[in-house]
């Protein structure tokens, strides 16, 4: 017997918290708690409530799995993820004031479905049928592991959890857990042993509420309250499209690289100037947005992870998620130059005031005929640096995904038309070689050509930036805005001023 398991040995003081770490996670997976949910977890309760039938909110990671599946591997895989991340056993009781209910123990409730004799569209079919499936939210589980078998070497894995308890980073993590319990299986390697958390999201909620009801919080509130003083139209991209009563809110997707040439190029710039690429890509972004709306200013949101208020939350699964939003300005036909200085500085006044919650904002919001209801902001860019490339495979793009960690058998099952509501959303991935975006967009408002375009006229910015970056507005967009085939619209009432006179410089049509 070694000395460590000696029981007359007096026991020191770390290993005395360790036990008592221990038997006090051990009792509470025995007992169901109930704790006040977060102020965003509250708003996205109502907002689902108000469609329950909606899976605006659903997340979700989808492979294919090209050889032999082990379902009960998985189902054994799945249920020690779900044992040791409490927010994956959790439910809300929207009536009661403390909505968040975890559950001291739960089976994953993984399924396999029999897929024999499928086609690829059933597949494909049957795949997005179950993504769209509701959760119910005070009974849950509100997340679901579901392996589609084909056959003995053709399967489809689909992961799909509910936004209220989890958010990208927290499924990258329980994609991580997976995909390295598989290896270590395939390889004939002991389990990996993943810590389990020293705190929980309830620990985080507490600190957060402090920290909104602080003076931080209240220097926060202030900044917003100023970035909001005075009202902002509401951004209307593609004016020369009758918007439906009713949106569809089907997303198309495409895809483009920024190559290795020009993302250097634009990293050095970055450095020399004391910014982030990510500034670089905002200013090309909104260029964008002012040509497809006729418009000089208006908000663009992006997400923050939401941890910074203690690192101890890293490895907790959770919602953590928040959205920062941006107000730009473009009045006066800056250059290049100006708008990436107008642009750093929302940029770091955002990040400097990035926890306070996005679902607070509306109150400082002013804006003619907006809907109470409706997102603050109708466009979004999300950039992600990433150090493996396999947390690439969710952007489906060729290139970026034929060199994974996963291995050469699995791949991603790529599901479409899934997403929020946005009119666009802009997504990039930073490997510190290239830039892979993709932009979803709304197809009642534009269709496959607006989107290839779209990607072109980005990468034209960012080049003209690099080259010429004293260029005003003006001449950036007449040299590098790919002009669309789609039949060009008669003006109407909504060109600014600005506009106006960018329309009589240039000689330009700016609906291209």
């Amino acid at each position: 017997m070694s000395e460590n398991n000696d029981p007359k040995r007096e026991l020191s003081l770390a290993e005395k918290r360790e036990l008592l770490a221990k038997m006090l996670r051990n009792r509470a997976m025995q007992e169901k708690q109930s704790f006040e949910a977060s102020p965003t977890q509250q708003a996205l309760c109502f907002m689902q409530a108000l469609d329950p039938t909606s899976s605006i909110y659903h997340l979700q990671s989808c492979l294919r799995i090209k050889t032999t599946a082990y379902p009960d591997f998985y189902r054994e895989t799945f249920q020690q993820i779900v044992n040791r991340h409490a927010m994956l056993r959790s439910v809300f009781k929207i009536s009661e004031e403390k909505s968040l209910v975890i559950r001291g123990a739960m089976d994953a409730p993984f399924q396999q479905i029999d897929a024999s004799g499928w086609t690829d569209q059933q597949m494909m079919d049957e795949v997005h049928r179950h993504f769209n499936e509701p959760f119910d939210l005070e009974n849950g589980p509100l997340i679901r592991f579901q392996l589609f078998t084909r056959s003995a070497d053709d399967h489809v894995l689909l992961i799909l959890v509910h936004h209220l308890i989890c958010d990208g980073w927290s499924l990258a993590m329980i994609r991580k857990e997976f995909r390295e319990t598989c290896r270590a299986a395939k390889n004939q390697l002991p389990p990996p042993v993943f810590p389990t958390p020293s705190v929980e999201f309830w620990d985080y909620v507490r600190k957060y509420n402090a920290l909104l009801s602080g003076p931080e919080g209240k220097a926060m509130e202030a900044y917003w309250k100023d970035q909001f003083k005075s009202s902002i139209p509401r951004l209307n991209l593609r004016p020369e499209v009758a918007r439906p009563q009713k949106r569809n809110w089907i997303l198309g997707e495409s895809n483009f690289v920024l190559e290795k040439e020009l993302y250097e190029k634009l990293s050095l710039l970055a450095q020399s100037r004391g910014i982030t690429l990510f500034a670089f890509v905002v200013t090309a972004y909104q260029l964008m947005l002012a040509h497809h709306s006729n418009q000089e200013e208006f908000l663009i949101g992006f997400p923050v992870a939401g941890r910074s208020i203690g690192i101890e939350f890293e490895g907790v699964v959770g919602h953590f998620v928040n959205m920062v939003i941006l107000r730009l300005n473009l009045a006066g036909d800056p250059t290049f130059t100006e708008i990436l200085a107008r642009t750093w500085t929302q940029v770091c006044g955002a990040m400097a005031n990035q926890e306070y919650p996005y679902c607070r904002l509306a109150r400082f919001f002013r804006s003619e005929n907006r809907d109470p209801l409706e997102p603050l902001t109708q466009v979004m860019i999300n950039y992600l640096k990433v150090k493996q490339d396999d947390e690439i495979v969710d952007l489906n793009i060729e290139e970026a995904s034929t060199v994974s960690d996963w291995g050469n058998d699995l791949s991603p099952f790529p599901l479409k038309s899934v997403g929020e509501h946005y009119d666009l959303a802009l997504r990039f991935m930073d490997n510190g070689k290239k830039l892979y975006g993709r932009l979803q967009y709304a197809t009642d408002l534009f269709d496959e050509n607006d989107a290839k375009d779209f990607g072109s006229s980005f990468l034209n910015l960012l080049q003209q930036g690099v080259e010429q970056p004293e260029q005003r507005l003006s001449q950036l967009l007449k040299t590098s805005i790919v002009q669309s085939t789609r039949k060009q619209p008669r003006q109407n009432g909504l060109f600014s001023v600005w506009w106006n006179k960018l329309i009589r410089w240039t000689g330009i049509d700016s609906h291209g």
